[in-house]
């Protein structure tokens, strides 16, 4: 059984755990700890290990090498290596599926049998398609899923410039309503969003934890959110997700969402219409 090495963003963690699921047996997921509470989170019942490694960063700071540099923290940037490089070459895991085969990727498997994602394609679930050499995904169909009774709007993610602009979120609101249906807003900690403003104008929940986002993703019909975790939330859940950019980011698009055009900017996203119309 080969594994899949979990050890970045949330987002990434979820669709992991998805092939993993989708895989027959054939994959199980190998996490860093930092990960454990999305996974538990998603309610994942597959193989899964964990990596007993404090990552600096999430990502691990590795991976996030522009920022470090910045800040001249090379440290942790060597720290994590030290530790991923370990997990290699330690021999425990035999059979290791790792991101991408860049050069960062490349020195931390030095003299290790490690397979890595295929790079073509211009989509992380297509990469995954291309690793199985499969169709492994099913993609949620308007006709296939229940009719529409839950709209829930999550418009923040932990990278602010992802965020709905206040304007873009009422005019979402406002769209949602002219086809019947009463939408809610879901509202992070921390978040940059006026909860004020918004809970004037539309129902608004607060989650505290990443079980009640799941949970909030679980009871939608329909979930348009940021790019962001929610979106691969819902695409696990074969829950219709609808994607809203500053700009289209086709890397990370869930796949039903790029099948069927499921996705839009802050300035445009009048596909949202056609969804909810059919």
């Amino acid at each position: 059984m080969r594994k899949i090495l979990s050890c970045l963003n949330l987002g990434d963690a979820v669709i992991d755990a998805y092939f993993c699921s989708l895989s027959g047996g054939e994959y199980s997921l190998l996490v860093a700890k930092h990960l454990r509470e999305i996974i538990d989170a998603i309610g994942y019942s597959g193989d899964v290990a964990y990596l007993d490694i404090d990552f600096q960063q999430i990502p691990p700071a590795l991976f996030n090498l522009k920022n470090n540099f910045k800040s001249i923290s090379v440290g942790p940037i060597f720290r994590d290596a030290i530790q991923l490089r370990k997990i290699f070459s330690d021999g425990q895991y035999s059979k290791i599926v790792a991101n991408s085969p860049s050069i960062r990727w490349k020195m931390l498997s030095l003299g290790v049998d490690v397979e890595y994602l295929p790079d073509s394609g211009r989509n992380i679930y297509e990469r995954y398609e291309r690793l199985a050499k499969a169709q492994v995904f099913p993609i949620i169909s308007r006709s296939s899923t229940n009719e529409i009774k839950q709209v829930g709007i999550f418009p923040d993610s932990r990278q602010v410039h992802k965020n709905f602009p206040i304007t873009t979120l009422l005019e979402i609101v406002d769209n949602v309503r002219l086809f019947g249906f009463e939408p809610f807003v879901v509202l992070t900690p921390g978040s940059s969003i006026d909860a004020n403003l918004i809970s004037k104008t539309c129902d608004t929940r607060k989650v505290s934890s990443l079980t009640d986002l799941c949970s909030l993703i679980q009871m939608s019909s329909v979930v348009i959110t940021a790019d962001s975790l929610p979106a691969h939330v819902s695409e696990y859940y074969n829950v219709i997700p609808f994607v809203i950019y500053r700009q289209v980011n086709y890397k990370y698009l869930p796949i039903s969402s790029m099948k069927n055009g499921w996705f839009g900017t802050f300035d445009d996203f009048s596909s949202l219409a056609d969804l909810l119309r059919s």
